[in-house]
């Protein structure tokens, strides 16, 4: 699909994009809402683990420290174990997840979401309080001194982007969902695309082109009119009904012309091709099998007409 045929799609079928877009930004907005209403702050717990031995030498803190750095990577898959989780969700009185990161050499980052900075506090006192009791009851297995050196809790509000940008996120999302769907929709139901596949399986160049059926167009009719001789006309709507071709509806008001839908009204087509005839097309409502059944039939001084 070309960026012309994109916008052509876009244009024609606006209004269903639009819808599937709002939509997107509903599921979006109510995601944020029912997940981050009782989560307005974030808080995050920061530990060193360390090492107690007494009266080390130089070769034995380098030891020590190599193994606390190691211990921190126990440490840290501890978060997985929901038993610890339940424990320090019941301390603390608040249902709570975690993301543990490890950082620089024997350093833990514990975030998790809170009501309040209040809240937050309360929640990082317990992680360092179980974790404590982990640590112990570790030490006591293996023999090893590891401790919790240092540690601090802090909190912040959460941005206020974080909507702004969840939302154009699900507006995109939606848009392009939207273009999608409508584009493989017209793709499996085997109408026209584009023009240019009109135009070759017609074998002719479109008279004019009709940016929309349901409004005027100034240069559409005047084309058409230059075309008209005395004779009366027949205009043949593939798959395209007479209300909804604006010129057709204005000069039938006087007579003059005749519309006609093909398939349905074939036997009364063959009858009327001693008279001036126009085959309407439109893209995406015009199925491609038949206006080649339709080409089959036509004189061969037929015009077309293409409603984009």
């Amino acid at each position: 699909m070309t960026i012309k045929q994109l916008i052509a799609l876009i244009r024609r079928k606006l209004l269903p994009i639009i819808i599937i877009t709002l939509i997107s930004l509903l599921i979006g907005f109510s995601t944020y809402f029912f997940t981050s209403r009782n989560s307005t702050y974030t808080g995050t717990v920061f530990i060193n683990i360390g090492s107690e031995i007494e009266k080390m030498t130089l070769s034995q803190v380098t030891d020590s420290v190599q193994a606390a750095d190691q211990f921190t990577e126990t440490a840290q898959g501890w978060f997985r174990n929901s038993s610890l989780i339940d424990r320090i969700n019941a301390i603390s009185g608040y249902k709570s997840t975690f993301t543990v990161k490890k950082q620089e050499k024997q350093n833990l980052s514990v975030i998790f979401r809170a009501q309040s900075a209040a809240s937050a506090n309360i929640i990082g006192v317990a992680v360092v309080q179980e974790l404590n009791r982990e640590i112990e009851k570790y030490n006591y297995s293996n023999n090893s001194g590891f401790n919790i050196s240092l540690n601090s809790v802090t909190s912040s509000r959460q941005s206020g982007l974080l909507i702004y940008l969840i939302m154009l996120l699900s507006a995109l999302s939606g848009a392009l969902i939207g273009v999608i769907s409508i584009y493989l929709y017209e793709k499996s139901t085997g109408v026209a695309m584009n023009s240019e596949e009109i135009e070759k399986i017609m074998n002719k160049q479109a008279l004019d082109k009709l940016n929309n059926v349901n409004k005027d167009s100034f240069s559409f009719i005047g084309a058409v009119m230059n075309k008209i001789t005395h004779r009366k006309s027949i205009f043949i709507g593939v798959d395209v009904e007479a209300k909804d071709v604006l010129f057709f509806k204005e000069k039938e008001k006087n007579g003059e012309n005749e519309y006609v839908v093909f398939p349905k009204d074939t036997l009364k087509i063959l009858d009327s091709f001693n008279q001036r005839c126009f085959v309407v097309c439109q893209i995406g409502k015009s199925e491609l099998e038949n206006i080649r059944r339709l080409k089959q039939i036509l004189p061969a001084d037929f015009s077309l007409l293409i409603c984009e």
